[in-house]
């Protein structure tokens, strides 16, 4: 990628030096240079050979009620301080006047407020489901002023999880994977989960390693995708992380979706992990977890740690932000579907950090 040594000077300037974006194959990950000929989705503002600012997206089809629009995901929107006043606002309209649809998520308290005045929709936070594997090393990691009482409410029956011989893991393909999308209608708000998608969001992750796990004929698979997590700092254990998890919306999808998340919560729990959760503006999907002994955590009151490496006690909800098409309908939060890993929901903290994973046991 051109100018690279500029731009990697200007991200270190903005964030910090061990930033991820600074890792030039991230970066070329996260804004799909292969796909363009080396040439990454951001738009640049120079002064001469000064970078002044930046704005990256990641144009991706997004179903949208009954239609699919080529959409804009945006993301690490960023202006020097000495910047002429209104550089930010001349970034964003460079995209917006390319796309009908723009998303995106974890807007800053900064940021919030500037794209509402654009005539964005602003929800949060977005339902975070909890289930606790392993009580006694959950309490060791609990928010402040939460006892360990509180974590009652949220432990997963083990005795309802277990492994199932028909699942297939890592094998989404044409042949395995073509879901008729409308059995899939809480779907009908987001990133359309093609093959392609998954591909570029979980095969091709430079840092991550993610199991796609389907349950179900390939054209009505019920889709599970997670991760493990090593957390760090004041205490070491694994978390599980769901970022997508999603069946057809009839009583034999559910009844799938249900038998699906019996099997990687066994997985996880055999791997260590003493909590997992599952980021989802679809209390739809969510309701499978509660059905197991999870619960959806209070939005005033988070009781286990959402950031871990190193774990942070700090409330972090995710939030989504976007710009509807001209003339068609805004739903409400609980109709769209976002998840933790929607464009760089699902992020490493920083370059360097430790993302080995448990997987079948082994550590990677």
């Amino acid at each position: 990628m051109v100018q690279w040594e500029t731009m990697r000077s200007f991200l270190k300037e903005c964030y910090r030096d061990d930033h991820v974006l600074s890792d030039k194959k991230f970066f070329e990950w996260q804004f799909q240079a292969e796909e363009n000929d080396g040439m990454a989705n951001v738009v640049c503002a120079w002064d001469k050979d000064e970078l002044l600012g930046m704005h990256g997206y990641v144009p991706w089809p997004v179903r949208w009620g009954n239609r699919i629009f080529k959409a804009a995901w945006t993301l690490h929107w960023l202006v020097r301080p000495d910047a002429p006043k209104g550089l930010g606002w001349l970034l964003m309209k460079k995209i917006q006047d390319r796309y009908e649809l723009l998303m995106s998520i974890n807007a800053s308290k900064i940021g919030k407020p500037f794209v509402q005045g654009l005539g964005w929709v602003s929800y949060a936070p977005i339902p975070r489901f909890v289930g606790v594997l392993n009580k006694t090393k959950a309490a060791q990691m609990l928010m402040p002023e939460i006892t360990a009482n509180a974590l009652d409410h949220f432990i997963i029956r083990t005795h309802l999880i277990g492994p199932h011989r028909n699942i297939v893991k890592n094998k989404v393909q044409s042949e395995t994977y073509r879901p008729d999308w409308s059995l899939y209608p809480a779907l009908s708000y987001g990133t359309v989960r093609s093959e392609k998608y998954f591909h570029w969001r979980y095969r091709a992750h430079p840092m991550f390693k993610y199991d796609i796990i389907t349950l179900g004929n390939p054209e009505r698979p019920a889709v599970c995708v997670f991760r493990i997590e090593k957390a760090c700092g004041s205490y070491e254990t694994y978390v599980g992380r769901i970022v997508d998890f999603f069946y057809p919306n009839d009583s034999v999808g559910k009844e799938q979706g249900l038998r699906l998340l019996k099997h990687v919560l066994h997985e996880m729990n055999e791997s260590g992990c003493t909590y997992v959760d599952f980021i989802c503006s679809s209390r739809e999907y969510g309701q499978a977890m509660i059905d197991l002994g999870g619960q959806e955590e209070p939005t005033h009151r988070q009781v286990l740690p959402s950031r871990l490496a190193p774990i942070q006690n700090i409330t972090y909800y995710q939030n989504i932000v976007f710009r509807a098409p001209p003339a068609e309908r805004i739903p409400k939060i609980e109709e769209m579907y976002i998840t933790k890993s929607d464009i760089d929901g699902d992020s490493p903290a920083s370059i360097g950090m430790d993302t080995k994973v448990i997987v079948d046991n082994a550590v990677l």
